[in-house]
């Protein structure tokens, strides 16, 4: 029976000397083993930095120009924050305010229980820099509790889909350098969206379709599943994201297994959206906002198409998306992009893109391109295809457009 403890034991058979050579080498590691702890700690660092500086650059420039949609000028859509949160909201945003509750009942609970904190998050002064538009009456401490958890909620999210950004560029095998890069250039970009307004379920909203795509293409799917239960109880119209991930299959796998996963994905989703469309009936407003007429309208105007805003800054002027001097670029990129992709990604982003763009001409309001939200993955994976090999985007490659072509 010692015998065969002995045995069982791979330590037990060797020299004593053996021995201490491997605990001075677990207390002492060596000049390789020191090193690759370095290089992984930097790399560490350096994603951290970057998705800190990406995440300020994107809610900074958006909560500086809009906050929480409490400007005046929005005062007749009943669709701020604060009526959110009291439920009073006109619908269809009223649909959206599950969150903003559940906010507005742990800051009074932070109140009542907690002042010292609720008094902590008065000094952050968020409501001069970006909820200025919020009067100094209204600004009582559990609002000034509830906008300060919903601010670091939404950091917390725009951090989180940044992090997936980098994920899914790293699943298509860019390098480290490459995927922050891409990054880097995501995060610039991704604000341009927003012309004319952000809500904050734009960030949570970010968070959770990129999250739900990385869980897919990792195979992942419980996990997928789950996070699409929790866009669907932050916006209705989330049940459309199960729908476009149906062609994102490989064409292995069966036809069955894509239909039940649709199936316990769609229903789940549906659920929850019956769930926060429950008790509204007596809000003002409608299911979904009629815009067809206004949008024909505007995009009729040649004059929208030479116009520029100052989102990111006040004096810094920028181009609209749909000034040539942007749209052109992003329509020579977008069809490299498109060449350089297999069929698989194109299937995606069809689905993805066609049903919003449906209900973009209809019900959408001019270019409101943020309505395009749920179609960025599909957006970021064409993109990747084409970033593999940068020459394949002749816009940005070393052989460019040649006179031949």
């Amino acid at each position: 029976m010692q015998r065969r403890a002995q045995t069982d034991n791979p330590c037990a058979a060797l020299p004593a000397a053996e021995k201490t050579n491997r605990f001075m080498k677990t207390l002492f590691p060596t000049p390789r083993a020191v090193q690759r702890a370095a290089f992984v700690l930097s790399r560490f660092s350096l994603l951290g930095v970057f998705l800190s500086v990406a995440t300020a650059n994107i809610t900074n420039s958006l909560l500086l120009k809009y906050g929480f949609n409490d400007q005046p000028a929005h005062a007749s859509k009943h669709a701020s924050f604060r009526e959110l949160m009291q439920g009073s909201a006109a619908r269809p945003f009223a649909y959206r305010s599950l969150l903003p509750r559940i906010d507005y009942a742990l800051a009074q609970h932070i109140v009542r229980r907690h002042p010292s904190l609720a008094a902590s998050f008065e000094q952050l002064h968020l409501h001069r820099c970006y909820f200025a538009d919020v009067r100094d009456i209204d600004w009582t401490p559990p609002v000034a509790t509830a906008y300060t958890l919903m601010y670091f909620l939404i950091l917390a999210s725009t951090a989180l889909g940044l992090f997936f950004v980098y994920r899914i560029a790293r699943w298509r095998n860019l390098s480290f350098a490459r995927a922050l890069t891409f990054l880097c250039v995501y995060s610039f970009l991704f604000p341009l969206l927003f012309q004319r307004s952000v809500f904050f379920y734009d960030f949570l909203e970010f968070a959770e379709v990129f999250g739900a795509v990385y869980f897919f293409l990792e195979g992942w799917m419980f996990r997928c599943t789950a996070i699409i239960v929790l866009g669907s109880l932050v916006k209705e119209t989330f049940f459309l994201v199960p729908i476009a991930l149906l062609f994102l299959h490989k064409d292995e796998v069966p036809r069955s297994k894509r239909l039940w996963w649709l199936g316990a994905q769609l229903t789940c989703s549906l659920m929850a959206r019956h769930l926060i469309m429950r008790g509204f009936e007596h809000n003002p407003g409608g299911m979904v906002e009629f815009h067809l007429w206004d949008n024909i309208a505007f995009w009729l105007n040649p004059k929208y198409y030479l116009d520029w805003n100052n989102l990111l800054a006040p004096g810094v002027f920028l181009p609209r998306l749909e000034n040539p001097l942007l749209a052109v670029p992003i329509a020579l990129a977008g069809r490299d992009a498109w060449h350089a992709s297999e069929e698989r990604w194109h299937r995606y982003f069809l689905a993805a893109f066609l049903p919003l763009l449906a209900l973009f001409i209809v019900f959408g309001y001019g270019d409101m391109f943020r309505n395009f939200s749920l179609a960025l993955p599909a957006v970021v994976l064409l993109a990747l295809n084409a970033v593999t090999d940068s020459n394949k985007i002749r816009l940005i490659s070393t052989r460019g457009y040649t006179t031949s072509e």
